[in-house]
């Protein structure tokens, strides 16, 4: 991109249309032409995927309202959403098991202190040890929440609805949010609780 001259998303955008590509893929959509054109590129036929700077999928829907793409266009066009975050990784070389304290769960709310009990679950920090420089993680791995666009979230979308509410009908419609994906690494043993508290901050439902 070189804005000086003239060549933006939104002018660059525009010229790849007129070649009549399959598929178009477009770094990020930051401002309301670039939003608009995608939409409308979207809406002709072409397969457009993008990215978007949001706390989760469902936010993505108000983020693109906000540029000013009109909500019946945003329901029209969107067929699914990918969020993601990466979450450290506690270091093979210094894991160890450990039982956490209730007041180490107290963060991740929802009646966890139970669960910390369940046998299957494996809790598991990092000591420390020179392979991770003394931090106890080595390496990240991601979370990842999908959100697939029916068509009574369609008609929500049109209606104006909250993010809240379309994270909720995505969760109800069977949607691992990230949150849950971030519990599923802590309990699976790959992550620790301050990490889940961490990337949870600004997601709906953390």
């Amino acid at each position: 991109m070189n804005p000086r001259r003239g060549v933006t998303f939104a002018t660059a955008l525009r010229a790849i249309v007129r070649q009549d590509p399959d598929v178009i893929l477009v770094g990020e959509i930051r401002d309301h032409e670039t939003g608009v054109l995608a939409a409308e590129a979207a809406l002709t036929g072409h397969l457009l995927m993008s990215t978007l700077h949001t706390n989760d999928a469902a936010t993505s829907v108000l983020r693109l309202c906000e540029m000013g793409v009109p909500r019946f266009l945003v329901a029209a066009v969107i067929n699914a959403v990918a969020a993601q975050r990466l979450i450290r990784k506690v270091c093979g070389g210094c894991a160890q098991e450990y039982a956490p304290a209730a007041d180490e769960l107290r963060g991740l709310r929802g009646g966890l202190e139970v669960l910390a009990g369940d046998a299957r679950l494996r809790f598991v920090r990092g000591t420390g040890c020179a392979r991770c420089e003394g931090t106890g993680y080595r390496g990240r791995v991601p979370i990842v929440e999908l959100l697939v666009v029916d068509s009574a979230m369609r008609e929500a979308i049109i209606g104006g609805v909250a993010s809240p509410t379309l994270h909720a009908m995505a969760v109800a419609g069977g949607m691992t949010d990230l949150r849950s994906a971030a519990l599923a690494r802590l309990f699976g043993g790959e992550t620790t609780t301050s990490e889940v508290v961490r990337v949870s901050a600004g997601m709906i439902g953390g």
